[in-house]
């Protein structure tokens, strides 16, 4: 298959870890079944069980499920962008596609907040990941609402953060707050033996999310200019 043909498949959307770590590896798998059975939504699935087991790992707790868990993790990044290339290559993308690819990033978040959570010796730790997936869980809740009754996808993508100027702050924080940089910093930390500094920053993530989505929807509301616009 053609470089360029390749290249075309990647996302403007790229994080910084996406753009030069998970997408080459992505693209190089994509290459390779590109002319399998294997369709999009079965990487879907793939992903999204790699993603749950990664918290059922580090729930064992230890340095060791700890460390494997997180891998699984950033495996789970890398491979996430597999489905939407052979979406895009073969023009099979769908709604269910789009869900799938969504509730697999999700599930893989959530399953390693509450096995890190429980992985926990410290209460406080375990009161800071309590409050992160309960904030995790209204704002997604949120979003998949207005996905599915105003925005007609699956996409988290077709959100409209107003955070400001697109070269302001606000844009370049939310690139603190991308998947790809959460696995690969979780993998690195749980390496170091600190599941509990990557639990931190998820849960603290997710509190901040909730708060920044609660805000604009009060400021805004579902308006054309902010969170909402069918696309």
């Amino acid at each position: 298959m053609e470089k360029a043909s390749l290249n075309s498949l990647r996302k403007p959307a790229d994080g910084i870890i996406s753009r030069f770590l998970n997408r080459p590896v992505s693209l190089a798998i994509t290459r390779r079944i590109a002319d399998t059975p294997v369709r999009p939504n079965h990487v879907s699935v793939l992903t999204m069980i790699l993603g749950i087991s990664s918290g059922l790992v580090i729930s064992k707790g230890g340095y060791g499920a700890g460390v494997f868990g997180a891998l699984l993790l950033q495996i789970q990044s890398m491979l996430d962008g597999v489905d939407g290339e052979l979406a895009r290559l073969r023009s099979q993308c769908s709604r269910l596609g789009q869900w799938l690819d969504t509730v697999s990033d999700d599930l893989s978040e959530l399953s390693f907040m509450l096995g890190a959570t429980l992985a926990m010796p410290a209460a406080p730790f375990r009161w800071l990941g309590l409050l992160g997936i309960i904030s995790y869980l209204i704002a997604r809740g949120i979003q998949y609402s207005l996905l599915t009754t105003v925005y007609g996808t699956g996409d988290l993508q077709a959100f409209r953060w107003k955070l400001g100027k697109k070269d302001g702050l606000g844009e370049k924080l939310k690139l603190l707050f991308k998947h790809d940089l959460f696995c690969l910093l979780s993998l690195v930390l749980a390496l170091f033996g600190r599941i509990d500094l990557a639990l931190s920053l998820i849960s603290t993530g997710s509190v901040i999310m909730l708060a920044t989505l609660l805000s604009q929807l009060a400021r805004h509301g579902i308006d054309p200019q902010g969170i909402g616009r069918k696309q």
